[in-house]
């Protein structure tokens, strides 16, 4: 218990003075009217925010089958989709920078583009805001209703967990993807996807099972429940949402190259050639291939310290595809700004993130 207390307090001084540096570096250099300042606040939040809904998902998902998979999650889960209130105050950054960020939000590209003109009545900074807080209302609804019921085992209230699972994943996946839709989408002006919100949703879903499972299987507290059968269930999960991620990901390619339609090649050209094409062989081989191979095999299935480091492949790889897929939307490169923006939000998340991990953690090890 001091242990964890002791690493809890270590993790939000770090996260304290990590996020308190990025973010300042992020101001000083947007007043300073450094380029780019406001794209990598945008960057550094939105892969916090999918990695946080993606963690919502999988405990969606854990309620919605009773499962005994999660019971080891259970602790990590609920304390990153706690986070969401915190990550709504993050979002007001976005809102004020909007004609920065979004070619619908420039009056002048809008007047001279008639596909953004016929878009106006949806994409505007009223409608656009109002959206975000409907998104969030729904996403910290859900999340509190599942977290406030705790780990009990009474028969009423897992009943009602499984209720509000069933009806809150099917209203996720929506509300998710016309998040993605508003939040990275909306950056190219002229690309439409409907299968992009359903990436978005697989891919940072993936990316919330291995972070909980990279967790869990350093955390004495739920050593108990990592036991073979659990850790195979994890990893088949992982296996399971590798393949429906590169699946999405090589269809849509492939019909969107297929049809070669200006206002849909437009987004892949850039992402796949120069230093992005190879950005895209990497993520096919290690974003699929090395883990995909990985969990075929027995040992992350029956060692929890190999499956930690199969798990923490995959959440590496999950930025690096969040960043192939949001940089090239600014027709740029990398900046030292996208790691400020990294450090500082992710700093700040981690903050919110352990004080309430540390109080599951507190209620597992008093039971």
């Amino acid at each position: 218990m001091q242990r964890s207390v002791r690493r809890g307090s270590m993790a939000e001084r770090l996260g304290l003075g990590l996020g308190a540096l990025g973010l300042l570096v992020l101001l000083v250099s947007y007043f300073l009217g450094v380029p780019g300042a406001a794209q990598s606040y945008l960057y550094g939040y939105s892969f916090f925010l999918a990695l946080t809904l993606g963690t919502l998902s999988v405990l969606l998902l854990h309620h919605l089958m009773k499962s005994h998979w999660g019971q080891a999650l259970q602790p990590f889960l609920e304390a990153s989709v706690l986070t969401l209130p915190y990550l709504a105050v993050l979002s007001l950054p976005i809102l004020i920078t909007l004609p920065e960020l979004y070619p619908w939000a420039q009056p002048e590209k809008v007047a001279a583009d008639p596909l953004l003109q016929h878009r106006q009545p949806y994409n505007n900074p009223l409608f656009y805001t109002v959206r975000m807080a409907v998104y969030f209302l729904f996403w910290s609804f859900v999340a509190g209703r599942l977290v406030g019921w705790g780990r009990t085992a009474e028969a009423a209230l897992v009943q009602k967990r499984t209720e509000t699972a069933a009806w809150g994943l099917a209203l996720f996946v929506v509300v998710t993807t016309f998040g993605a839709f508003d939040l990275l989408m909306g950056l190219e002006p002229h690309f439409y996807s409907a299968s992009y919100g359903a990436l978005f949703a697989v891919g940072h879903t993936l990316g919330g099972l291995a972070f909980a499972a990279m967790l869990a299987t350093r955390t004495p507290a739920v050593a108990a429940f990592l036991v073979r059968k659990n850790l195979q269930n994890q990893a088949n999960l992982m296996l399971a949402f590798s393949i429906i991620w590169i699946y999405l990901a090589l269809t849509t390619f492939i019909i969107v190259w297929g049809a070669n339609f200006p206002h849909e090649v437009e987004y892949y050209v850039p992402r796949s050639e120069g230093f992005w094409g190879g950005v895209a062989v990497a993520l096919l081989l290690g974003q699929f291939l090395l883990p995909f191979l990985a969990l075929l095999t027995n040992p992350p299935k029956r060692n929890p310290r190999v499956l930690f480091y199969v798990a923490l492949w995959i959440v590496a790889f999950r930025l690096v595809d969040h960043t192939w897929t949001v940089i090239p939307s600014f027709d740029r490169g990398l900046l030292w700004s996208d790691l400020a923006a990294l450090l500082g939000v992710g700093g700040l998340w981690l903050v919110a993130f352990t004080q309430q991990l540390r109080r599951r953690l507190e209620a597992v090890e008093g039971r």
